[in-house]
Parts: structure tokens; C-alpha cells; sequence
């Protein structure tokens, strides 16, 4: 028995001289040989940030984890450091952009249809009153009367191109989340997590491969478990810079035209797209803007 315990004990040693990265440690508590975090650290958002739900804020980070390139960065490589970060909060800011613009279009389209309605409300009183009085009237006043209805019917045409063009701008808003006119609010895990118009496909497909990616977390080690953490770090980051730039500003459209004058200059054009650059090999159209493993555009 005693030599059995001695046994036990020199196996038990020699089992913790090997190096940590291969010690196998219960799900939710294994810590990798990487410096950058605990590869199991919690994926959740502590708290809600402003108008920002806690698991809004995860699920575009997922999003943005699995758009964002999978390779490591390194101050030499590629992707360094600053690209990997610019490239995270690229793609963040596709979410809040695309979100920001569907409130931008409602309350534009509200705005005028409160301003104009009255007015057009009154020419179509006035249009109904003059046509009813032509009835019973001589030439000379007719002709009065046919001019103020034209007059008047310009006027209504002029007030419904402007009410139509505010509308069409709120309609191509929303064609980012199929059935966003019956959402409202519209939070950033729709937009994250929306289908394409009349596809059963993904407007962003990083969604389904972060979430198999953070899953597969907890099982990585060495290399792998750095590069993944350092993704993902990334990815929370832009999440967590955008919304908390967002929540303090006073104004929502000016913090996101600074940010894209940030990504983007010298235009300052909003990203609204990404196309993977397939490591730089995608060919690239006027307006695109490479950054990292991703080029993104204003408009498709």
C-alpha cells in the first residue's frame, strides 16, 4: 500500500510538471498559455450600456468576432494590432450605422408628415371648395378658379414627392431587417442577427460563425487560444467603444459621422457593407475601403 501511494504521488507531480496548456480543467475554468485573457473568460456584457441591452451588445460582438479576420496580430504580420482594431470597429459600426439610419429615416418621415399634412389637409378643403363653386359661376371666375386648382394641385404634387422620397429612404433603411416596419424599436441584435430580403440567408453570416467560434473557446489551447481571444477581445471592444461613444454624445449623427471620418477618410462616408477580401486577393471597386481581411463600402 505504502508503495502504491509513493506511485500515486510521483505520478501526481509528474502530471503538474507538465506545462499548463495540456492540464485538462473543468469546462468554465480552463486558463490557456496565452497572455491576452482566460479563453472561458465570461462572454457577457457586465451591464447595459445606455440604450444598449447587455445581450444586444454580445450578440453584435458575435457578429463582429466572426466577420473579422481569423488570422493572429502580431506588430510584423499583416494584421497588426491597429488594423485588427480599426477592422473590428468597422464592422461595429456597419451595425450601428445600419440601426442609426433606420431611426434617422422614421423620425425624418414623421418630421415632414407632421409639418406637411395640415398643409396638404387645407389645398385638398380649398381644391374641393373651388371645384364645387365652378360649378355655378361665369367664365371670367371660372378661369380664377381653374388656375388657383392648378396652382393648388402643383402644391399638393410638390408635398407628396417630398413625403414619397422621405418615405423611400425609410423603406430602403429597413430593407436591412426584413419586417422592420413592425419593429419598433429596432435594437442592434435585429440588425446583428437579420435575414436577407427574401432569402433565408444571413445579412451578416459572422453571426452563425461567432457563435460556433465562442463556442469552441473554451476548447482551444497555445496558439489558437491566443489568436481567438485576441479576436474576441477585439470584437468586444469596437462593440463597447461604439455604444458608450453613442450613449454620451448628444448627438447620435454627428459621434457616427465621427467615427466614419475616423475609419474612413477623407470622405467620412458611412460603412454600411462587407465583403471578405479573400487575404487581399477580392479585386477591388471604386469607393472600397480595405481594412484588414474585409473591404467595406457605403453602398452595395
Amino acid at each position: 500500500m505504502a508503495n502504491q501511494n509513493s506511485r500515486a504521488t510521483r505520478l501526481k507531480r509528474a502530471y503538474h510538471d507538465i506545462p499548463r496548456v495540456f492540464h485538462e480543467e473543468p469546462a468554465g475554468s480552463y486558463k490557456a498559455d496565452c497572455n491576452c485573457c482566460e479563453c472561458t473568460e465570461s462572454t457577457e456584457f457586465a451591464s447595459d450600456i445606455g440604450p444598449y441591452k447587455a445581450a444586444d451588445l454580445k450578440i453584435a460582438a458575435i457578429t463582429v468576432f466572426g466577420e473579422l479576420d481569423p488570422r493572429k496580430a502580431t506588430s510584423s504580420g499583416t494584421i497588426t494590432p491597429d488594423i485588427q482594431k480599426n477592422e473590428s470597429k468597422a464592422i461595429a459600426s456597419e451595425i450601428f450605422n445600419r440601426r442609426h439610419t433606420i431611426i434617422e429615416t422614421r423620425n425624418a418621415l414623421e418630421h415632414i408628415k407632421k409639418q406637411l399634412q395640415p398643409a396638404l389637409t387645407k389645398l385638398e378643403s380649398m381644391r374641393e371648395t373651388l371645384n364645387k363653386e365652378a360649378r355655378s359661376v361665369n367664365e371670367e371666375r371660372l378661369k380664377e378658379i381653374q388656375h388657383d386648382v392648378r396652382t393648388i394641385n402643383k402644391s399638393i404634387a410638390d408635398y407628396t414627392v417630398v413625403i414619397q422620397t422621405a418615405t423611400n429612404a425609410k423603406n430602403r433603411a429597413e430593407d436591412h431587417i426584413p419586417g422592420a416596419e413592425n419593429k419598433s424599436p429596432v435594437t442592434i441584435a435585429d440588425i446583428a442577427t437579420a435575414k436577407r430580403p427574401n432569402s433565408s440567408s444571413a445579412q451578416f453570416e459572422g453571426y452563425k460563425k461567432g457563435v460556433s467560434d465562442l463556442d469552441g473557446l473554451k476548447s482551444l489551447i497555445g496558439e489558437n487560444c491566443e489568436r481567438q481571444c485576441q479576436r474576441w477581445g477585439a470584437a468586444k471592444n469596437a462593440v463597447r467603444e461604439i455604444a458608450t461613444r453613442l450613449s454620451q454624445s448628444k448627438n447620435a449623427t454627428e459621434e457616427l459621422n465621427k467615427i466614419a471620418m475616423e475609419l474612413n477618410p477623407p470622405s467620412g462616408e458611412r460603412f454600411y457593407y462587407n465583403l471578405s477580401n479573400d487575404n487581399g486577393k477580392r479585386k477591388m471597386r471604386d469607393g472600397d475601403v480595405r481594412i484588414g481581411g474585409n473591404d467595406f463600402f457605403n453602398k452595395k
